[in-house]
């Protein structure tokens, strides 16, 4: 159960910063003129090409040092609502989100690039003669619209995040903060010579659950928002 509550805080958390991220890179990238924007969706594109594995080493070198002191936020007069001592990246879910958030962010911004084409333009030339700013325009007019699309890369990044397994086994070393595919390889070594077949098989069903669900219900939608913007009218 609590290798389940870690992999469902860290994987909604995940997907959630990956869609909002995303969504306003693809709008900056698709719909307002910038100097180096193409160059911009190259840069992200060029992220897909490294495969993750070959961060590990460099990712775990940069954080195992890096650690936030006396992290104090939302102040009331004298009294501070949350003061954290010594909060690190290694060996906590915050750290492990971050990673994800990273290592999804080119894909996404891939796929959403391509569906925020398909929106019409004229769509944010009338909301601009309106009055409206570029933040009102794309909260309010274009990412309702490429709800599809969102829907989309949300189901893929969850797929990644909740089956992962290296990196939650590299920088998560805590008993109680372990994903449920890492808790699982710990749960197998532990019953590997005691024969407790029921306890493992059962944490597979739980893992499995959730991808099996998500493609028997949502296949259509997975498809469709993937074929979107392949084909121009």
């Amino acid at each position: 159960g609590e290798y389940t509550m870690n992999s469902i805080s860290v994987t909604l958390a995940t997907v959630f910063s990956l869609v909002i991220v995303s969504s306003m890179a693809a709008y900056a990238i698709t719909k307002t003129e910038f100097f180096g924007g193409k160059a911009l969706f190259y840069y992200f594109l060029a992220g897909m090409a490294v495969p993750a594995s070959l961060l590990l080493v460099p990712l775990f070198m940069t954080l195992k040092d890096l650690n936030i002191r006396d992290l104090a936020l939302f102040s009331v007069g004298d009294y501070w609502l949350i003061h954290i001592k010594d909060f690190y990246l290694i060996d906590s879910r915050l750290g492990l989100i971050l990673i994800y958030t990273t290592l999804g962010i080119p894909f996404t911004v891939f796929v959403l690039s391509a569906f925020f084409r398909t929106l019409p333009t004229a769509l944010g030339e009338s909301a601009a003669v309106d009055g409206a700013t570029e933040y009102t325009t794309f909260w309010k007019i274009y990412l309702p619209l490429a709800k599809p699309g969102l829907v989309t890369v949300a189901i893929f990044n969850f797929l990644y995040t909740w089956n992962e397994y290296q990196f939650a086994l590299v920088f998560i070393s805590n008993e109680h903060l372990k994903t449920l595919p890492v808790g699982l390889y710990s749960l197998m070594m532990a019953t590997a010579h005691s024969n407790q077949w029921t306890a493992l098989f059962a944490g597979l069903v739980i893992l499995m659950v959730p991808t099996l669900a998500i493609f028997l219900i949502l296949e259509d939608r997975i498809t469709k928002g993937l074929t979107v913007g392949a084909v121009k009218a």
